[in-house]
């Protein structure tokens, strides 16, 4: 399934190109000449058996848009198959759509049920099944679950029937199930908050603020949106409450039908809305950090818990002195699911551990949640911090759940590298840090990727737009340009092949083929090192002075270049990307 953000994007595209009509909408209302247009195309196609007597209306659910169509097909003629311009995804919505279209007006499928009751003794065993007499609707739209029907024997009341065997089995209950997206739109539906053009910004930001985070399609919430929610709660419980929200939104409804003035809703809420906002301003309590005696690995200060949109870190205690004596070293805490113990016999075992062996603190019998610090050291925190100061640090031998390799030493100073996770993935990072910054990516195959080389001064190429000068360094896109003061300057720039030439003999021996590579093209024009992305190899593009393109290009094949002569698209000479961070 699609997130709600893609398919409002993918819905967008449909409609900007005539495709279906307007998508923000929870209408059930269909114009007549649709209605019309659909019973005679499933006529035609299908048989007139499957056309009701008189058009299928649907009633809308309170609260929803009236003001548009139903989202359907701008015309029933039009099959998922004649979308031949557009991308895969838009074409599968696009059949849902038209096939829910025509569904909506079919006759419906039609079953014979039978049920048996069969008594022993005191007991009473039920079996039902049905047999699909017509499809109707399901002609055009298939069930998504094939439902399994069992055949009733036939039977008579009174038959006595044998015992052939009896199969003991277990229910137990299940606490409801986390959200989905499409499960939280529908419990946001029906709440009455929110509207089918906002439902998608919704889910959007809370992710994008760091509420909520999804794993495996379901939400889970974060520490940062239980500290948001409480001191909204604490100020503004009136605000946070279902009912103001839905009748808000009813409100604006009636404005939006011209039923009402805005002015005076807005004046009626903005009044009170007002005092609340000066009081919490003055008495909201802060997100303060929590102390604890663990030391900052660069001044040795005590370390503070801190939760943030990030999620919870430590941060040191220096972070708020002068400018002079400062300290802004971080540790980032890996939370205690992404955790198990060397000591565990598998993954499932090491889940239930964990579960049952979850701390209390000693403060305020709150459940501790558990953050990884490294690989011998676990933090247990307080579920009520900041509010409660509570934690404790546990000594054990503990992995990172994700790798089971050998363990990898840093290819620059032969220390143990420690698997972590970051913003973007897990990676590996040296035991030595600070002292050695080295870090290396945990590819989605599992396996550690490949030592990055380390970066070349070049001090007689100068940045332009600040007194930096650039490093060669090798990313994920290939070699490239950086200045060396990032990341005061992030200038990048593509080098060129007769820069390599000058550091040949600093580069890695695997980057020896670019700088014996031509440095310029029969027209005497600068040849600079590119990357294709797709083919995920380096390639040479010749440059005039300004750099635009001046028409050759040249590949590495067969152990040799081969140049050509070829127009060559702008989109692939746009300047790399900035320079974000660390390669991982």
């Amino acid at each position: 399934g699609f997130s709600v953000k893609k398919t409002m994007l993918l819905a967008q595209r449909l409609y900007e190109a005539g495709m279906i009509t307007y998508m923000r909408t929870d209408s059930v209302n269909l114009a007549p000449e649709a209605i019309a247009g659909v019973r005679k195309m499933i006529a035609e196609t299908m048989g007139p058996a499957y056309v009701p007597e008189k058009p299928n209306y649907y009633a809308a659910k309170a609260g929803a848009q009236e003001a548009h169509e139903a989202i359907r097909p701008t015309h029933v003629l039009t099959t998922p198959e004649d979308l031949h311009s557009f991308e895969r995804d838009a074409v599968r919505l696009y059949d849902l759509i038209w096939r829910q279209f025509i569904a909506c007006q079919m006759k419906p499928a039609e079953f014979d049920a039978t049920a048996i009751i069969i008594q022993a003794g005191e007991y009473e065993l039920r079996a039902r099944g049905r047999v699909l007499r017509f499809d109707g609707w399901m002609k055009i739209l298939p069930p998504v679950k094939k439902e399994e029907e069992s055949e009733i024997p036939d039977l008579a009341k009174g038959d006595v029937l044998e015992l052939k065997a009896l199969d003991p089995s277990r229910h137990f209950t299940k606490p409801p199930a986390r959200y989905t997206e499409a499960s939280l739109v529908r419990e946001l539906e029906k709440r009455g908050i929110g509207r089918p053009s906002t439902y998608a910004p919704i889910i959007s930001t809370i992710q994008e603020r760091g509420y909520v985070k999804l794993v495996s399609r379901r939400f889970y919430a974060q520490k940062i949106g239980d500290v948001v929610t409480d001191r909204l709660v604490e100020n503004f419980s009136d605000l946070l409450d279902y009912g103001f929200t839905a009748g808000m939104e009813e409100k604006l409804d009636v404005v939006s039908r011209g039923e009402a003035d805005w002015r005076q809703i807005l004046d009626v809420f903005y009044r009170e809305f007002k005092k609340q906002l000066t009081l919490a301003g003055s008495r909201m309590r802060r997100n303060e950090p929590v102390s604890t005696d663990l030391p900052c690995p660069a001044c040795r200060r005590p370390m503070n818990i801190r939760v943030a949109s990030t999620g919870v870190f430590l941060s040191c205690s220096g972070y708020d002195l002068p400018v002079k004596e400062r300290c802004k070293t971080t540790r980032n805490l890996l939370a205690g699911d992404e955790v198990s113990s060397a000591s565990s016999q598998n993954e499932e075992e090491g889940d239930v551990g964990e579960i049952c062996a979850k701390r209390r603190c000693a403060r305020c019998g709150s459940l501790m949640d558990s953050y990884l610090l490294d690989q011998q050291h676990k933090l247990h925190i307080c579920g009520n911090s900041p509010d409660c100061s509570g934690w404790e640090l546990e000594q054990g031998t503990f992995k990172i759940k994700g790798y089971d390799g050998p363990a990898l030493a840093c290819d620059l100073c032969g220390a143990p590298m420690q698997l972590k996770s970051g913003r973007f993935g897990k990676y590996f990072s040296c035991s030595k840090y600070p002292e050695c910054k080295n870090t290396r990516k945990l590819l989605r195959t599992g396996q550690p990727a490949p030592p990055k080389s380390a970066p070349v001064p070049m001090p007689e190429l100068k940045c332009k737009k600040s007194d930096a000068y650039f490093l060669l360094r090798d990313g994920a896109a290939g070699l490239f340009l950086a200045a060396h003061t990032f990341p005061k300057s992030r200038e990048t720039a593509n080098p060129k092949v007769k820069d390599l030439v000058r550091h040949r003999t600093e580069l890695a021996e695997k980057f020896h083929y670019l700088a014996d590579a031509p440095t310029v093209d029969p027209e005497g024009h600068d040849f600079e090192i590119r990357f294709k992305r797709k083919e995920k190899i380096q390639y040479l593009v010749s440059v005039l002075d300004d750099g635009s393109p001046a028409g050759w290009t040249a590949y590495y094949e067969n152990d040799r270049w081969q140049m050509k002569q070829e127009k060559v698209r702008s989109s692939a000479l746009k300047a790399p990307r900035a320079f974000r961070g660390r390669n991982r």
